[in-house]
This record gives structure tokens, sequence and C-alpha cells, in this order.
């Protein structure tokens, strides 16, 4: 079979994805974004106008299961294309609790769920998004970064991708990061479907 022309690094990477679950949790999580609004939305925490995000900033989101899931921001994205200003790249961690907390944790490998997103402080004014605390980023170590997507003609005069990866700063990379995201900005949609995925999966506990 002739390989689509149009095929990326991300949407192979999701494909593959997709095709792993098994056709029960697949029907679970198409039920999910079936049901009625109020039980599938993030609930808001606290509402914050002007929420003075930085670097290093946790924040909570609390989901309809009624716990907690924690995040991070890792920087601006102001040097990535086609990004506008007020938007944040975020790595979510696999913590989650039954309370509100204020936990100082750092993202590697072993507690990594999701990201890197790229999001914008209107999560944080419509109060989806809730900062809890700040400390230090580390986890510019790990090796993520983002997919742009771009269409060119090829020889044969047919468009192809053409598209390319790149770091967290915007800088060109020539290899495929070991976790990597497309370059755009995530909707809640998104955000939420990326979430219950990975509690279906059972991917996410609870702390006690």
């Amino acid at each position: 079979m002739e390989k689509n022309s149009f095929e990326n690094p991300y949407s192979i990477k999701k494909k593959a994805m997709l095709d792993a679950i098994p056709e029960q949790k697949r029907r679970e999580i198409d039920d999910f974004f079936s049901l009625p609004k109020e039980q599938r939305y993030i609930k808001p925490i606290k509402r914050k106008m002007k929420p003075g995000l930085k670097a290093g900033d946790i924040f909570a989101m609390h989901l309809p299961e009624d716990v907690y899931l924690y995040g991070k921001i890792i920087k601006k994205a102001e040097n990535l294309p086609m990004i506008e200003d007020d938007f944040y790249i975020v790595l979510i961690g696999n913590l989650c609790t039954k309370e509100l907390e204020n936990p100082i944790f750092s993202i590697d490998k072993n507690n990594y769920l999701l990201g890197p997103w790229i999001i914008s402080d209107s999560l944080w004014r419509n109060g989806k998004c809730f900062t809890v605390g700040n400390c230090p980023v580390v986890e510019d170590k790990l090796d993520i970064g983002f997919y742009k997507s771009r269409l060119a003609p090829g020889k044969d005069g047919k468009l192809h991708e053409a598209g390319f990866f790149m770091d967290i700063h915007g800088n060109k990379l020539e290899r495929e990061p070991d976790i990597f995201e497309l370059c755009a900005y995530i909707t809640i949609d998104g955000i939420e479907h990326d979430i219950k995925t990975q509690i279906i999966l059972g991917n996410l506990g609870v702390s006690e």
C-alpha cells in the first residue's frame, strides 16, 4: 500500500497509541464523551484574572472523578513559531490526590503522564488550572520537544509532509525527541480527552 504523503511523526505516534488500546477501553473513552458536560468537564477551582504565571509554577486541575491532578509550567512558549503571548509549556505528572495540596515535585520519566502541552493563561482565568506552589524547573533536562507540521510540494508535484522537530526553546532538531507533541496549543477538549484516556488505561492512581 502506498504511504500517505501527509503522514507525519506525530500522527504516526498517535495512531500507534490508539491501535494499542483494546477495543473495550476505546469504547469506554468514547462513552465518556457522550456524557452530559457536567459529568466530564474539568471543574473550576478558583478563577484568577491576573494569574502572574512563571516557570516552576505547580498547578492543579479538579477532575470529574473529584480528584486533583498536578502539572508544572516549564517555560513560556514565547520562542515557538505561531504561538501567541500568554501561552506556556507544561508537563503533567501522574500525582493525583483527593484533597487540594501543594506538592513540591519534579516530573521525570518515572512519574511523567502527559505533555508537553502548550496552554493559555485563560485556563487560570476561568479556574480550570489553579497554581498551588512553585519549585525550580529541572524538567527541561528531559528529552522533550514539539513537531511543527508543514506541507511542501515534492518532485512529483504533490504536497508532502515537510515538518520538523524543535526543542522547547524553538531550536530545530535533527532527531525525534523521546517525548513530543504537536507544536500547537491544546484545547480543553483535548486536555480532557488525554487525561480521561490515561485514567481508563490505568495510568493514573489516587493517593490516599
